[in-house]
């Protein structure tokens, strides 16, 4: 088919070939709505080198372009563009690669998609890389005034080639103001804030990366008015070593009491055995005019023997669930109506457990269920496990 991304010669070039050599250029062309200039493209006796530079380079085309999405057939993608870059590289191969690659942003920005598009309101965006004695040393920095800044410097040493066996090291910081925008990334019903600073740092190889750093995070909110739940003033304290990450401080608020959690918990699998405590004091997990349940209790978040287990005990000091007025009932799964025949089985997914969960919930002396003539108060415990299938069973 046709390519989603037009490219036009302006001018004629210069093509010379022989035994063991090649010349371009050089060569003035447009690529969809920008400039690319060849100023030379050379290969002589194995040697390879090129310069050159671009300009006004919108980034969807090229996007598009390396993720497969053709104009006649589009795809809702997760980042609309508006973004235009230009920059310039110099690349000699002889065989090692040595010389500058640098891009940046001219113009445009990048939005992320949804009902409601969220612009990052992109104001800088650079990326340069240096290609010296088989060695690779790069820096890369995002400015958006909507969500924050990040910075980046990459040093890549040959061992003995410049591969995903090089030697790594690695650094990561970034500012995000808010994290409004990712709330794109959840469910429509939730919506988040808050604001992180990170530290990263990264050894080893590409292949296997040794990661370490520090996480910060203030002023954080989860609010989901269609189920009622409503956390806020949320901070977290953490630092990576070693794929363990140690959480000294997680704390949010809901209603008047609170939810806290501190410890570690591997996030690779194969990683030792820990665990993270959590407590909850007077927590107001739903907080809806029909739905209000206020929680304490406490558990564990663990890992051992290469599965996750969450297990722990919560008691409602009140709770209140009315059903809609307007809700019909539904017949049981378990109920056949004669002549209509069972409905097929649901298909079961066997295998391991991703989570051990081990849950007990005590419904106190004040959780009131109202709705389809029923009104009263529940008493007594229920127990949530995961069976070694993997399915939910209750007691």
């Amino acid at each position: 088919g046709r390519s989603r991304i037009p490219i036009r010669l302006l001018a004629p070039v210069t093509i010379a070939a022989a035994p063991g050599e090649f010349r371009l250029g050089p060569a003035r062309l447009t690529v969809a709505s920008g400039r690319v200039a060849i100023d030379a493209l050379e290969w002589r006796a194995g040697r390879l080198a090129s310069r050159g530079s671009l300009t006004a380079l919108p980034l969807g085309p090229i996007h598009d372009l390396l993720t497969g999405r053709v104009a006649d057939r589009p795809e809702p993608t997760p980042i609309n563009s508006t973004l235009e870059i230009g920059g310039e590289w110099a690349l000699t191969a002889d065989p090692e690669l040595t010389g500058t690659v640098a891009l940046r942003r001219e113009r445009g920005d990048l939005a992320l998609a949804g009902a409601r598009p969220f612009p990052l309101g992109l104001t800088r965006s650079d990326v340069d890389l240096r290609f010296e004695a088989g060695r690779l040393r790069g820096r890369a920095r995002v400015e958006g005034s909507a969500v924050g800044e990040a910075s980046a410097t990459l040093a890549l040493d040959p061992a003995p080639r410049l591969d995903l066996d090089a030697t790594l090291a690695l650094r990561v910081d970034a500012s995000i103001r808010s994290l409004r925008p990712f709330a794109r990334l959840l469910p429509a019903v939730a919506e988040i804030d808050g604001a992180f600073v990170m530290r990263l740092e990264g050894r080893g190889t590409p292949r296997q990366p040794v990661l370490a750093g520090t996480l910060s995070g203030q002023r954080l909110r989860v609010d989901a008015p269609q189920v009622g739940v409503a956390l806020r003033d949320g901070r977290v304290e953490a630092a990576l070593s070693g794929g363990l990450l140690t959480v000294t401080t997680f704390e949010a608020r809901g209603g008047d009491g609170r939810f806290t959690a501190s410890g570690a918990i591997p996030l690779r699998p194969g990683g030792t055995a820990s665990s993270l405590r959590w407590q909850a004091e007077r927590l107001a997990l739903l907080s809806r005019p029909d739905r209000r349940v206020v929680l304490d209790g406490q558990g564990t978040l663990g890992f051992e023997r290469g599965q996750y287990r969450l297990a722990g005990k919560l008691r409602a000091r009140e709770g209140y669930i009315e059903f809609g007025r307007g809700n019909r009932a539904t017949l049981g799964e378990d109920v056949v109506v004669r002549g209509r025949g069972a409905p097929p089985p649901a298909p079961v997914a066997r295998g391991e457990r991703a989570l051990d969960l081990q849950l007990e919930f005590d419904f106190g002396d004040a959780f009131r269920l109202i709705g389809s003539g029923l009104d009263t108060l529940v008493r007594g415990r229920v127990a949530l496990a995961t069976t070694d299938g993997g399915q939910l069973s209750t007691r």
